[in-house]
């Protein structure tokens, strides 16, 4: 509250159940045009209030300036502490910051290179199967290509995965952590959902024990993320669930967010012909063969561009929570300790007073010099402060590559080119597939 004890903006609404109706019908939206209330609005979701912060200085302030301040809400860590309770996206402290240096040396630059090579390797082998005139679910055939680089690079060439089970059990792990009202119900209470995530937990938890077997007869000096978790299980400083829920994390993090990235750019290259005719004009001229070379990848920046504005207007991750740890002001308000703040990538990446026409997908914005004039927290789909996304400079790169090598062999023609509705999972997903007629670029 301010110091008159007037309280932030909010919406109004129906007793009991507040702002929910409304929030339910279309979440993005709803938030979009309450954000227009003030830096801060108090949004109430059936007695919990939820602060939205849409001033890139207060989104600093707690993900930089003052972590300490803020902590991660407790239904978040309940609905995640069954899965990766102890990874590095739920610790905190010194155990965090053992975890992250253990992991650091698998995303050092000088691994991407490497990384490059085995991502367009793994591309080409997945498009090989490609047919002219073929429909295909695009973000389906996302997942398998993004699983599959993701194991070899990060585990190893012949790490022994069903991938196909293992993608099952995290849209089953996924579909909880995706509802606010699931993921509040405790997983040992038998709810359809629970009784699915309970089942998929298992099967995954089998996966990474094989994983790990695997990982114990590789070579101890490999900088593999799979041989680094091996090597600190060895030396004791990570304990074994630590290590089992860093693979899940990486598993369940990397596999949906880059599937779900490319599957916009996808969308958005064939509703933008100009787009898409500078994306390939620089394919023409910079990557020699089918296949685009690590040195090559590095040069594509109207590439670069389509994937920077791709995580602009579709943010998989598309806010970040947080809990009060005591009575913080910002601006006018004073937020309550024991708040729920939300830090609304969806919002912020397409405020006006940051962007000319943000509805509109225009990776040419990025051409000048608007990434140096932007408030720093304007875009983060990565998150930010010392939690940034550890893989981030990983996930740019495959991108990257994973688009050159399709795009230089093939597009999409859309089965429907409406507007995409967006549903608020544990990431922003299409609401209806995605579909799409392959057509080789040398027809």
């Amino acid at each position: 509250m301010s110091s008159d004890d007037t309280p932030p903006p909010s919406p109004p609404g129906k007793p009991i159940l507040g702002n929910l109706v409304e929030f339910s019908q279309s979440p993005f939206e709803y938030c979009r045009e309450q954000a227009r209330l003030g830096d801060i609005v108090e949004i109430s979701l059936v007695g919990q209030s939820i602060y939205l912060l849409t001033e890139p200085e207060h989104v600093s302030r707690v993900l930089a300036g003052e972590p300490e301040r803020f902590d991660k809400p407790e239904f978040v860590q309940s609905a995640f502490d069954p899965a990766i309770g102890e990874s590095l996206l739920m610790s905190s402290g010194d155990e965090w910051q053992t975890q992250r240096e253990t992991l650091q040396p698998a995303f050092y630059r000088d691994r991407m290179s490497e990384y490059a090579s085995t991502i367009v390797e793994t591309t080409a082998r997945h498009i090989a199967t490609w047919e002219v005139g073929s429909t295909v679910d695009i973000t389906e055939s996302m997942q398998r290509l993004t699983m599959r680089a993701l194991v070899t690079t990060l585990f190893g060439d012949d790490v022994p995965i069903d991938q196909q089970t293992v993608r099952e059990s995290i849209d089953h792990v996924v579909g909880r952590f995706g509802s606010v009202v699931s993921s509040m119900i405790p997983h040992w209470v038998p709810t359809p959902t629970n009784v699915r995530f309970v089942r998929a937990l298992w099967s995954l938890e089998e996966v990474v024990d094989e994983v790990l077997v695997y990982g114990r007869t590789g070579d101890p000096d490999d900088q593999t993320l799979l041989s680094l978790l091996v090597a600190a299980d060895r030396a004791e400083r990570l304990s074994r669930e630590t290590v089992r829920d860093e693979i899940l994390m990486f598993l369940i993090e990397g596999y949906g967010t880059t599937s779900l990235a490319l599957t916009y750019i996808w969308y958005e290259l064939a509703r933008n012909p100009e787009t898409w005719r500078r994306l390939t004009d620089e394919l023409d001229e910079v990557v020699a063969g089918d296949r685009p070379t690590p040195s090559e990848i590095r040069r594509l920046d109207v590439t670069e561009r389509v994937v920077t504005e791709a995580l602009r207007k579709y943010p998989p991750i598309y806010g970040i929570f947080r809990e009060t740890t005591t009575d913080v002001t910002f601006g006018d308000w004073t937020v309550p300790e024991g708040s729920l703040l939300c830090l609304p990538q969806f919002v912020l990446h397409r405020d006006e007073r940051f962007y000319d026409d943000p509805a509109a997908f225009r990776p040419e914005r990025w051409a000048g010099d608007l990434e140096e004039t932007l408030p720093e927290y304007a875009y983060f789909p990565f998150g930010g402060g010392p939690r940034h996304c550890i893989g981030s400079r990983f996930a740019m790169l495959e991108m990257k590559a994973m688009l050159a090598t399709m795009a230089n062999q093939w597009r999409f023609d859309l089965e429907s080119e409406e507007e995409l509705s967006l549903t608020m999972d544990l990431v922003a997903r299409p609401e209806d597939p995605v579909r799409g007629t392959l057509v080789s670029r040398s027809s």
